[in-house]
């Protein structure tokens, strides 16, 4: 997408932004709302750098290397998502935020080891170390220890660090279609399946548009389209289900500030809870 954009020019590259950009607000717009987790796609960018070189563990100089939140596009640099989240939960200390990092490009070792530095360094006694039996983890056991944010982190170097829950303690299916009768039915049977026990579960209310869905409404976005058309029927379908462990657990969906999505979700919290929750 990015070379396409560097050879076709302005007009291709508001296409591609149009397709890519899947919220309009920003990361703090979004807490305020409601919003408790963020799906967070990492890649470099070393041509970023306004620094000079610095020395790497091997001794040769190396170019200082910035990582930002991707999707088809470069977005926000991280350092200024995890600040934002940070002076929100300094803020608000009874708020608890799940960061899901789960894909990364181009993220060499040193790239990860600053990264969870910086991670430690800023939210320190904030982050919930890494139990196995989720039971343990409720509202009250995290207010109780101060704990006020959850980072899952799907590579290896997680089962390093204490406060870095791996991937594999979350499950996010990807219904992967562009038809909303086929969402709803890949839904529907996953929670039929039921949650898989000590795990986090993503429930995602997106459609994935085709080449061929992007190319017939080329000059729209994915807000106007897709976003728009799926927020409704997911809604209806999250109505009447269970939360907790035997129920709904994330819900996810691209522009968040569509249709009162965050107040219907959170309203679930008073509503249909499974009896067998805390």
């Amino acid at each position: 997408m990015r070379r396409a954009a560097e050879y076709l020019g302005t007009c291709v590259k508001r296409i591609i932004y149009n397709w890519s950009s899947v919220q309009t607000l920003n990361v703090t717009e979004q807490l305020s709302s409601g919003i408790r987790y963020f799906d967070i796609r990492l890649a470099t960018k070393s041509d970023s750098c306004d620094q000079l070189g610095t020395q790497s563990e091997s001794g040769m100089e190396r170019k200082d290397v910035k990582l930002f939140c991707v999707h088809g596009l470069y977005g926000l640099r991280i350092d200024e998502c995890l600040e934002s989240v940070a002076s929100y939960l300094e803020d608000h200390r009874r708020e608890i935020v799940i960061l899901d990092f789960n894909h990364f490009y181009e993220v060499n070792c040193e790239d990860h080891d600053c990264l969870i530095k910086k991670i430690r360094e800023r939210f320190g006694s904030k982050l919930c170390p890494v139990h196995h039996d989720l039971r343990e983890v409720s509202l009250r056991f995290m207010w109780h220890h101060g704990y006020q944010l959850i980072v899952f982190y799907h590579h290896c170097l997680a089962h390093h660090f204490h406060f870095l829950w791996p991937g594999c303690h979350m499950t996010s299916p990807w219904p992967d279609t562009d038809n909303i009768r086929q969402l709803l039915d890949t839904l529907e049977k996953n929670y039929e399946h039921g949650r898989p026990e000590g795990k986090f579960y993503v429930f995602q209310g997106i459609l994935t548009p085709t080449t061929k869905f992007i190319l017939k409404h080329l000059n729209s976005t994915i807000r106007a389209t897709i976003a728009q058309t799926v927020v409704g029927p997911f809604l209806n379908w999250i109505r009447g289900k269970a939360i907790g462990r035997r129920g709904l657990n994330i819900c996810i969906i691209d522009c968040v500030d569509l249709a009162g999505f965050t107040k219907a979700v959170v309203g679930m919290n008073y509503h249909h809870r499974d009896p067998t929750a805390e």
